[in-house]
């Protein structure tokens, strides 16, 4: 029998228990009735405002509560700034003190590679200087030097002359004998002295003459008077006829004193029309003698000038 009355009991109290709940569920409904009940007005005869309504912020708050989340997101962010500006200020303090530092290294560095280079180039300045008196002096005595050697050449070949325009057989010849005929032409006396011949041979023959054009005969006399004789003789006496009709007697120069020479060509042909005499100093002078004074040019421009003031042209 116990068993029983405990199932009753507990049967009672899960009765109980739902009418309780059923209570509170009318009670909730009612509740919300009261709230959401379009119907309802207060004494006035006005809308009764929800206790929901009254719960909600209104707009001028949530402005201020945005406004004060700004100036504080606002504060935030400044002095964050600010500490990342100091920080960068700190460090390019920091870099450019180690830059000017390096920079004002680098710069005695290079004042010292500039100094060095500067009394570099002032010695080779003065080596310069120096150089260019040396090869001014050595280019003097070059000029002096080649002088004298053509003098000494020139000198060495007084008694040397050329003989142009004999037949040339191109056999075996008595030059000798073929010369002493001639300067008996000449009207030159032979005493069997005087005429012998140190060396007397045929020239060979320039690459600019024709192939029918005699080879050059050079002599070298015994005596230097003997050879002013025939040189004399061959410009006063001109044989007209016979197999020495057009025998040139010249004399033995270098090449360059001939060279040299032939650039008074001009000059001399003024000097050939007007009759007028000259002759040669040794290296490379022109000596001209008239109206009783003396004359001499080492340069064609000099012999040019002068005749352009005679009026010789």
């Amino acid at each position: 029998m116990a068993p029983k009355k405990i199932v009753q009991v507990q049967e009672s109290k899960s009765v109980s228990n739902r009418d309780k709940g059923d209570k509170g569920e009318v009670h909730q409904e009612k509740n919300l009735d009261i709230f959401f009940s379009p119907q309802s007005k207060d004494s006035k005869g006005n809308k009764p405002r929800s206790s929901l309504t009254n719960l909600k912020p209104s707009a001028m708050d949530i402005n201020k509560d945005n406004k004060e989340q700004e100036e504080i997101t606002t504060k935030v962010l400044n002095e964050s700034l600010q500490s990342i500006l100091e920080e960068i200020k700190s460090e390019i303090s920091k870099n450019s003190i180690e830059i000017r530092q390096e920079i004002k290294s680098d710069i005695f560095k290079l004042t010292e590679k500039f100094q060095v280079m500067e009394d570099r180039l002032k010695n080779v300045d003065f080596q310069i200087v120096s150089t260019n008196e040396e090869v001014n002096l050595l280019t003097s005595k070059i000029h002096y030097l080649e002088n004298k050697i053509e003098d000494l050449e020139d000198r060495s070949r007084r008694k040397n002359l050329r003989f142009r325009n004999f037949e040339d057989s191109n056999k075996q010849e008595n030059l000798e004998y073929m010369l002493h005929d001639y300067f008996k032409a000449l009207g030159l006396k032979l005493d069997g002295h005087n005429e012998k011949f140190e060396r007397c041979h045929r020239l060979h023959k320039p690459s600019n003459i024709t192939s029918d054009t005699p080879r050059d005969i050079i002599t070298c006399f015994h005596s230097f008077e003997f050879k002013e004789q025939v040189l004399k003789a061959n410009r006063e006496k001109r044989i007209k006829d016979g197999p020495y009709a057009h025998i040139i007697a010249l004399p033995d120069l270098s090449y360059n004193t001939r060279n040299k020479r032939r650039m008074f060509s001009s000059g001399i042909n003024i000097l050939k029309q007007h009759n007028i005499r000259f002759r040669w100093s040794y290296p490379t002078k022109m000596i001209i003698q008239m109206d009783g004074k003396i004359e001499s040019f080492d340069q064609p421009d000099k012999l040019k000038t002068w005749l352009q003031n005679k009026s010789l042209n």
